[in-house]
């Protein structure tokens, strides 16, 4: 920005937007390397060649992502000067009207709702104009009770931009505005502010029904598991025995996982019987060479010992107990649970939030000529 040929009152607002950018691209660079940090340090104690790889295609994608921030951090300074070259226009071209400013108490992201009060002769209407002030300026708050101001705008029309000159030089920006649309918009705002959060909040919830179900899921076998020590002993033939590979959630990435699937028979009560469990909770393991040691234990046609639930002979394990696995997972879980009940509770909160300002926005709004709210 050039500040030398802004009008001395829009000056200070160029300093604050020049310190606005400088912050906006430290946090950016900041948050840049922090994460290639990160990402650096998880991959040489990973030690994977894998993980390296991962790392550079990582890096690979971010470059592009920072171009684009790049971009939208100078676009933001582009449109932050527009503005306060337009202000400069209307400050240097038109004559200032003598008005008073009542803030109306309706502060939102749309900007701040305030009430124009003109000589009877400078409006068709003969009441106040509403105005509201751009929000992208509110390091220039408007003053908290009626004051005057010096008023420079083309014409009273809803969406002309002004300015409004206070007492001690500081300017306020922003456009003229009517109320019914303005209503509208706050409508349209708080409508869309929900759905997002309802969204959320519903992601949230399907994510901690499904943590719910597992960790009952995980109970059930914990159980079993312990129950299974005391289980009576049968003989078992093995049928089919394979490697399966499952990927493992590590972090922010995943890496595959490996466990032995087991297929078996045995006999009760004369009944020849089925069974596919050969440890409950069991989970994969990132080390292929001990899912193989277990799977070597169980060679196809190979004999073995399972135990059955005597109440449900249909139910057998061929390793009982081994609680342990059930817990640990089960914490696990638990942690998962945890987290999606407070994203839904702060999400909830949010949109409490949200409503109460919708609602205090509403109450706050002038009387609409013509119109009863």
């Amino acid at each position: 920005m050039t500040e030398v040929s802004l009008h001395p009152g829009l000056r200070r607002l160029a300093a604050k937007c020049h310190d606005f950018q400088r912050l906006l691209s430290m946090l950016l660079f900041l948050a840049m390397s922090v994460g290639m940090i990160a990402l650096m340090a998880m991959a040489f104690s990973g030690g994977g060649l894998l993980d390296l790889l991962l790392v550079g295609a990582i890096g690979l994608v971010m470059m592009p992502v920072v171009l684009l921030l790049s971009w939208l951090l100078r676009h933001l300074d582009r449109w932050l000067y527009r503005q306060l070259e337009r202000a400069d226009e209307l400050l240097r071209e038109r004559s200032p009207v003598a008005a008073r400013l009542t803030p109306t108490g309706s502060v939102n992201r749309l900007g701040a709702l305030v009430a124009l009060h003109l000589p009877v002769d400078a409006t068709a209407h003969g009441g106040p104009v509403h105005a509201l002030l751009n929000p992208s300026f509110r390091w220039s708050p408007p003053p908290e009770t009626e004051s005057a101001v010096q008023l420079y705008c083309r014409a009273l029309r809803p969406g002309e931009a002004l300015v409004a000159l206070q007492p001690d030089g500081k300017p306020l920006l922003g456009k003229v505005v009517d109320l019914a649309s303005y209503s509208r918009q706050l409508r349209l705002w708080a409508g869309g502010s929900m759905a997002l959060i309802a969204v959320i909040a519903g992601v949230a919830g399907t994510l901690l029904v499904g943590d719910y179900r597992e960790h009952r899921r995980l109970e059930g076998e914990s159980r079993l598991a312990t129950a299974s020590q005391a289980w009576p002993q049968t003989p078992a033939k093995v049928l089919r025995a394979e490697l399966r590979t499952a990927d493992i959630a590590k972090g922010k990435f995943s890496t595959t996982g490996y466990s032995p699937a087991v297929e078996f028979e045995y006999a009760v009560a004369g009944a020849i019987r089925r069974g596919a469990t050969s440890r409950y909770c069991d989970r994969p393991t990132e080390s292929r060479s001990d899912a193989e040691a277990r799977l070597a234990r169980y060679p196809a046609g190979a004999a073995v010992v399972a135990r059955y639930d005597p109440g449900e002979p249909d139910r057998a394990v061929l390793e009982a107990g081994h609680a342990e696995i059930c817990e640990s997972a089960m914490a696990e879980r638990e942690w998962s649970m945890m987290l999606h009940a407070a994203i839904i509770g702060l999400v909830l909160l949010l949109g409490a939030f949200v409503l109460a300002q919708h609602r205090k926005n509403r109450r706050l709004l002038p009387p609409q000529t013509g119109q009863t709210r």
